[in-house]
């Protein structure tokens, strides 16, 4: 698991980048985080030359003053010696994914947006696209209590199981581990009955748990299983559902890597539960140190 030590916090003016600071100040506020980063990346800094004219002060550089607004905001959650605070001009996308990289950013966090638009536009590319974690959190006041974490048994899942449990042992918070079960389309064959069948699986499912779970260190922390059925094939859609009835804090879900053309992409269940779901944190891990040569290649960073 890759240790969050160096954080990166987008900010975008609006009233988000309050929900923004208050969770992450709460989120990380016993961790030992070595260096967090803010930045707000704006389309233009320019001064139109007929404003500049006339009102020549308008002409000390407007990124510092734009920078002085954020810091106002920022010193309500963080001590002014602990970050960096950084505006910069371009294509969001692109200037975000720059700087994490040449800043060896472990965990990039952003605004989820609940409306379509730019916003959501930026929120998808960042969540396919960036080699590091991210955390995506709601224009709603929330709580950590509880994290929930979808499970299939997989490394995508030890990975996002692991970095749950650090943040539970850090802000003593419970974490319900989800794991969606289905019955084969083949059930009929052996004459039992579809409910006998999913009786089946979800024993199955129980019984590697418990194989699963002995690969972490869970000492201190509060850790259920619970299980749902997939009985619409609709993955994304009973992981939205449950975290909703759970009242959850979090969501921490694992990501595919990207050592190939086809792991672009976030996984079809990773990528539905962000359109779904935009009520709660929602957190994807993913492994920083798995290769990102392709999309060094894609934006020339």
């Amino acid at each position: 698991m890759n240790p969050l030590k160096r954080i990166l916090i987008c900010l975008d003016n609006s009233e988000t980048d309050e929900y923004i600071l208050r969770f992450s100040h709460n989120l990380f506020k016993k961790a030992e985080v070595e260096v967090i980063y803010f930045i707000h990346v704006a389309k233009s800094l320019d001064i139109p030359d007929e404003v500049a004219k006339k009102y020549p002060d308008l002409i000390a550089p407007v990124d510092e003053a734009v920078k002085r607004n954020f810091a106002f905001r920022i010193n309500n959650y963080f001590e002014k010696d602990s970050y960096q605070l950084d505006v910069l001009e371009g294509d969001i996308t692109r200037e975000i994914l720059k700087f994490s990289k040449r800043k060896r950013v472990d965990l990039l966090i952003m605004g989820h947006k609940s409306g379509k638009g730019t916003s959501d536009v930026i929120q998808r590319k960042l969540a396919k696209l960036s080699h590091i974690s991210l955390l995506m959190i709601p224009e709603k006041e929330q709580t950590l209590q509880p994290i929930v974490v979808p499970i299939d048994f997989s490394k995508n899942s030890v990975r996002a199981l692991e970095q749950a449990i650090e943040i539970a042992k850090l802000n003593q918070v419970e974490i319900i581990a989800h794991h969606v079960y289905h019955v084969p389309s083949g059930y009929h064959k052996t004459g039992k009955s579809y409910e006998e069948f999913a009786q089946i699986m979800e024993q199955n499912s129980r019984e590697e748990f418990k194989n699963f779970i002995e690969k972490f260190d869970t000492q201190g922390v509060s850790i259920k299983d619970e299980y749902s059925l997939d009985d619409d094939q609709n993955h994304a859609d009973k992981i939205s559902g449950f975290a909703f009835n759970k009242n959850a804090g979090l969501i921490v879900i694992g990501s595919r890597g990207r050592t190939a053309m086809a792991s672009l992409i976030l996984g079809s269940v990773a990528e539905k539960v962000i359109s779904l779901h935009k009520e709660t944190p929602l957190l994807i891990v993913k492994d920083k140190n798995e290769n990102m040569d392709l999309i060094d290649a894609i934006f020339n960073l």
